[in-house]
């Protein structure tokens, strides 16, 4: 009887035992892309934690300050205002519900640049283009091509990349009739592709997709 009550006991101890809540972990995966006295800032969320609400962006260099003011919804954000030609580091850390934050994620270093302004041309369905040795390349749609200020090229046939051409005048994938359209690619130290150079047509709310987009639909 007494081996039983002391069981019980030890039983009802555990039952109290209450362990501490696992830490909640960095967001992971930060990178910064150059604008025109500009850092766009992207990573990625904590994997399934609902504790983390958002977001605050962290400058490290040359000043060390917290950007944002108020919490992020999203795991992305411009810092507007830079020095083109000073290098700036930056961070960010998951906010909580009660308002303390995680520890901060991998730094990323960008220098903002000038970077011009890429020009959009609409391309009409069974528009011919040449692509290195293979001439008179016929669009199937309607399509795009985009002129980057320092030279590259990309050709958009019905919004598909068939063409980039670097400013060296290499062409690094092809039009469908003769692959599938990324058979030859150069990727970042991310490990994505490189079709739309950092900065390219980047702007506040009109990205590079939207720009192609009206460019397509306006050569239907």
């Amino acid at each position: 009887m007494m081996l039983l009550s002391a069981l019980m006991a030890n039983a009802a101890d555990r039952a109290k035992l209450q362990f501490p809540p696992l830490p909640v972990l960095p967001p992971t995966a930060f990178t910064a892309d150059a604008g025109d006295g500009r850092a766009y800032l992207r990573w990625n969320l904590q994997i399934e934690d609902a504790r983390a609400i958002g977001w605050k962006v962290l400058q490290v260099e040359p000043e060390r300050k917290t950007v944002t003011t108020e919490t992020l919804p999203q795991p992305e954000y411009v810092v507007r205002g830079l020095a083109n030609g000073t290098r700036y580091a930056f961070a960010a850390a998951g906010v909580l519900a009660d308002g303390s934050t995680t520890p901060p994620s991998n730094t990323a270093r960008v220098v903002p640049r000038a970077t011009g302004t890429a020009t959009v041309t609409p391309m009409d369905r069974g528009a011919k283009i040449t692509v290195g040795a293979f001439g008179d390349v016929e669009l199937t749609g309607p399509g795009a091509k985009v002129v980057f200020p320092d030279g590259q090229e990309l050709i958009y046939d019905n919004f598909r990349p068939i063409d980039w051409k670097t400013a060296g005048g290499d062409h690094l994938i092809y039009p469908k009739q003769f692959g599938n359209g990324l058979d030859i690619g150069k990727f970042d130290s991310r490990g994505l592709p490189m079709v739309i150079p950092p900065g390219g047509l980047k702007q506040d709310r009109i990205t590079a997709t939207t720009w192609i987009w009206i460019a397509c639909s306006r050569a239907r």
